[in-house]
């Protein structure tokens, strides 16, 4: 799991250590997912060769009028109560993983990322992985459609991955609602219900 440490520096604010941690994550990707690398590449090459990929390109992607929210709690529920219950549940799991969420919210996508290798109970994060942050990189992904958005490749990396890593597990997945219909799904069955009080430690 200690690989999705590396995913979720691809989603944070590009410092001045991003291109080494992308470069690492390159090599990473080249051993162990060789099928993504190009497509990797695609998003890799932004960065090192050509430095399309900064500071001002990732705020106008995901904070000024943005094309995606990373924010993994309104992905799945929208302005619905139940975004508050999520986030209040990944935030006492984030605090109890001693997860440093920075200056984000618990529910952010890199923040939900790093988790995965820290958290101690694989079958949280089998449920959270395939139940939870599938559906939701999937929604994600879908707001790049008509974009030439080098995030794009991002995101497809990761989903790849996440597939790759959590397949036909035994939880029901998350359908997120149309907005024609109500914000969140009335069916819920994912395991044992990452929203019910059960599920925190």
């Amino acid at each position: 799991m200690k690989h999705y440490s590396l995913l979720a520096n691809m989603f944070r604010y590009p410092e001045n250590s991003y291109k080494m941690q992308m470069g690492e994550l390159n090599e990473f990707l080249k051993t162990n997912y060789p099928d993504v690398i190009s497509t990797f590449n695609s998003f890799y090459n932004q960065l090192s060769d050509t430095n399309k990929i900064n500071e001002e390109y990732y705020l106008k992607t995901f904070e000024i009028d943005g094309i995606c929210c990373m924010d993994i709690g309104y992905v799945l529920f929208g302005a619905d109560y139940k975004r508050g219950d999520f986030l209040a549940k990944i935030s006492h799991e984030q605090k109890e993983s001693n997860n440093d969420t920075g200056i984000e919210l618990a529910d952010h996508l890199p923040n939900v990322l790093s988790l995965l290798p820290k958290h101690k109970d694989l079958e949280f994060v089998n449920e959270l992985s395939y139940g939870l942050i599938i559906p939701s990189v999937k929604e994600m992904l879908k707001k790049f459609t008509d974009t030439d958005n080098y995030y794009k490749q991002a995101f497809e990396v990761l989903l790849k991955i996440l597939e790759t890593d959590f397949n036909n597990l035994p939880f029901g997945q998350f359908v997120i609602s149309s907005k024609e219909e109500k914000s969140y799904s009335e069916e819920y069955a994912c395991g044992a219900d990452f929203l019910k009080e059960k599920s925190l430690k």
